[in-house]
Parts: structure tokens; sequence; C-alpha cells
């Protein structure tokens, strides 16, 4: 049978101070002078006491925790975008849990009311399978933000995308500028950022006067 882990008494005890006192110290409070707060995190070491989360987030009333969905692992897009997020995150004093949807809009929305269990101060998905009826109740849970895919009119929900259509466009127009003029387009089928994407393809062909070659 593994042995009791130290608690916030003991390190109190070792210490020399009261429970609160230690609260305070690993907190960061600026009210626990130096002398104390060294003895503090030295007994803390010595017992190889580790604060529970969980109670804080009781006492504190926040988690400092950002929930991630991300829709897959398997797009390196998405790891790009994980990466810079958690980063961004770190910087701010809080932390990331991240899950994933599995492309399958029940799992992730069972996923996300884990996430809100935790107590978790916000919401990004990257990529999402779930109805815009879905999104309007979580965003009223959790100030949420959609990354990849384009949210309007839902309140306390903002979203990042791609302008696909412009991306497109652009992409037709240097080929163009590079004088090709058989220019294939692939499509992705008719999910919403394919039928984007296609259409700029369309538009910048028009606009040069070529001929569309879809696939």
């Amino acid at each position: 049978m593994a042995p009791n882990r130290p608690t916030i008494n003991d390190v109190a005890a070792l210490a020399g101070v009261s429970k609160s006192l230690v609260s305070l110290a690993m907190r960061g409070s600026e009210r626990v002078s130096p002398e104390s707060r060294a003895a503090i995190l030295d007994a803390a070491n010595t017992l190889g006491y580790r604060p529970n989360a969980a109670a804080r987030s009781l006492a504190d009333r926040r988690s400092h925790t950002i929930g991630v969905v991300v829709q897959d692992l398997l797009n390196p897009i998405y790891a790009e975008i994980i990466d810079g997020l958690q980063s961004e995150v770190r910087g701010h004093g809080y932390h990331t849990m991240l899950v994933t949807g599995n492309e399958d809009s029940v799992v992730e929305r069972g996923e996300i009311e884990k996430l809100l269990e935790f107590q978790v101060e916000g919401l990004m998905l990257i990529g999402h399978r779930m109805p815009s009826g879905a999104l309007d109740a979580l965003a009223g849970d959790c100030p949420a933000v959609i990354i990849s895919r384009a949210e309007r009119g839902i309140a306390r929900l903002d979203s990042i995308s791609n302008d696909d259509v412009a991306g497109a466009r652009m992409a037709v127009d240097h080929l163009v500028s590079l004088s090709h003029r058989s220019i294939a387009h692939v499509t992705g089928g008719e999910n919403e950022v394919a039928v984007l994407r296609r259409s700029g393809y369309e538009q910048s062909m028009a606009a040069h006067g070529l001929a569309d070659q879809i696939a």
C-alpha cells in the first residue's frame, strides 16, 4: 500500500507556520515574507508536497485552465496551432487541457462537457463538427473561440479563420504570373471550406479568361 501523501498541514508543521500562510506562499502571494516563503518551499521540497490543484480551484473558484478541443491529431496544421496556442496561454499564467473530438460531433460534445466539469475558464475549438445550435449553447456556458472555422452571430463566441476564397484566388493569380495557363483544382468535396476554395479558383480563372479544370 502506498504511503499517505504529505498535506498542507504537514508542510505548515515542518516550516513552523500556519496552514493559511502555506496556502498564500503556494499561490505566490506578496503577503508572505521572503524568509517564510523560503522556509515553506524548503519544507515542501523535503516532504515532496505537491499542491492539490482541484482543492485550490474550489477555494479560489478559478482553474486557470483553458480547455482545447482539436478535431484530430493527424493534421499537421492543427499541431502548429496548438503549439502557438499553448505558448500564448502559458505566457498569461494559464494552462491547457487538451482533448480530441475524433471528427464526431457526439464525442466532441461529450469531451467539452468533461472540460466544463473541470471548471475551465475558456474553450478553444480547433476545427469542430458541432452544429450552430450546439455552439450557441456552449458559448452560454463559457467564453469560447473557434479556430479554423468562421462562426458569426453567436454571443460570447469568437472565430479565427482563413479567407479561403481569397487564398485560392491568390494561388491562381500567382501561377498565372509565372505564365502558367493550364491550372487544375483538386476539390475537397462539398464541405464548407472546399466549396469556398473552389469558388476562389473559379473566380480567378474566369478573371484571367482561363478554362476551369476541376477534379
